[in-house]
């Protein structure tokens, strides 16, 4: 960071594209398998923001003109599902997941490796025009905090809303019918 800073003045955009999976059922990982993917997909974004901004909140960052954007990238054709970039059980697979969709689903994960259908140059492409409001991403720069990125992105999302639209409609019926709240 320093050298940057040092080369360029300062830092105007820090991408932090880091990430390790251990994909699997759980039971097959070891304490190993799991603090690997803490320290890659949890810390090492807070040493990245630690080694770069003096506090990591955007609320606390505001003042200093920082803003964030957390892109949710769907599949794009990288290296990310093959041997090296992804855990299997090292303990393998437990006793009565035999043949279950879990082991299917993770056995044949490495077959997509580079198949996967996102160009990943339209990706960072996209990704860039979101944080210039370049072409047609001028409406977006900077009124989102999340981005995605990706029609199989939006359709993982839009799925996830409609669970959870569909969850609270039934919570709220059920707070509705007996409220929780204290008297």
């Amino acid at each position: 960071m320093e050298s940057a800073v040092r080369i360029y003045g300062q830092i105007d955009i820090l991408v932090n594209n880091a990430a390790y999976a251990a994909l699997g059922v759980m039971e097959g990982f070891s304490d190993t398998d799991i603090v690997t993917q803490y320290k890659t997909n949890v810390f090492g974004p807070l040493y990245v923001i630690q080694g770069v901004l003096p506090k990591s909140l955007s609320e606390e960052t505001s003042e200093f003109g920082i803003k964030w954007l957390l892109p949710e990238f769907g599949a794009f054709r990288t290296n990310f599902l093959g041997k090296d970039a992804f855990a299997s059980p090292t303990k393998g697979i437990p006793s009565g997941y035999e043949g279950s969709i879990g082991e299917k689903h993770f056995n044949n994960l490495s077959q997509w490796d580079r198949k996967q259908p996102g160009d990943p140059i339209k990706g960072i492409e996209r990704l860039f025009e979101v944080i210039t409001g370049a072409e047609n991403a001028a409406e977006v720069k900077n009124k989102v905090l999340r981005v995605m990125i990706g029609g199989d992105a939006v359709d993982v999302v839009t799925k996830k809303i409609e669970s959870l639209k569909h969850d609270l409609e039934l919570s709220k019926k059920l707070e509705d019918a007996q409220s929780t709240v204290a008297e």
